[in-house]
């Protein structure tokens, strides 16, 4: 999503050097939000006898799959603390929950960008005294403001696909994309070089 802004200067306000300094660090790097290779490997250990990572659990859950249970799996159920066998062959089916892809287009990331539309003079204003050290920041800042929305948006979600009777009774409530916080906790805003 590519925004214009406006930016009218005044004589005095910034050093016309800097302008070029200030936009070479913007240019540099690039933000990027959701679940990084890095931070999906570390965080996750599922309870599918395969021992999914985040990463692996972000994308079943945006694009849907099936798994098909290689060994018998028992697992304890949150509700009754009675424990439920899963019989090798038994297909298990995660419908398409699009997280991210929701969060892109949503209102509030728009109003996100928007307001970030706004405040961009300041922030460029801001940034152009330090023109090295500040394009990264507001970079950063981006990224940031970026993870907490998308995070804000699995937590508060209201229009994915809800639970299997059977996920509802294992996991001990209703919840989509949620169950040990791992996935959400994976989620980072991050500012790399372009």
């Amino acid at each position: 999503m590519a925004r214009r802004a406006t930016l009218k200067l005044k004589k005095r306000d910034v050093r016309l050097k800097d302008i070029p300094l200030y936009y070479k660090g913007l240019i540099e790097n690039k933000v990027t939000i959701g679940v990084h290779k890095r931070e999906g490997r570390e965080v996750g250990s599922g309870e599918l006898p395969n021992k999914a990572n985040a990463l692996e659990k972000a994308f079943w859950n945006e694009f849907g799959t099936t798994h098909v249970v290689k060994r018998d799996f028992r697992k304890k159920s949150k509700t009754d603390g009675k424990f439920i066998t899963l019989k090798a062959g038994t297909i298990i089916r995660i419908p398409a929950r699009p997280f991210i892809r929701l969060y892109l287009y949503s209102d509030r990331v728009k109003r996100v960008f928007t307001e970030y539309k706004n405040s961009f003079n300041r922030a460029f204003m801001n940034g152009l005294k330090q023109p090295k050290t500040n394009a990264k920041e507001t970079l950063k800042d981006v990224a940031y403001r970026g993870e907490i929305v998308m995070k804000e948006g699995i937590v508060g979600q209201n229009d994915l696909q809800p639970n299997a009777p059977l996920t509802v009774y294992l996991k001990g409530f209703d919840y989509p994309l949620f169950e040990t916080g791992a996935m959400l906790n994976a989620i980072r805003g991050q500012v790399e070089k372009s």
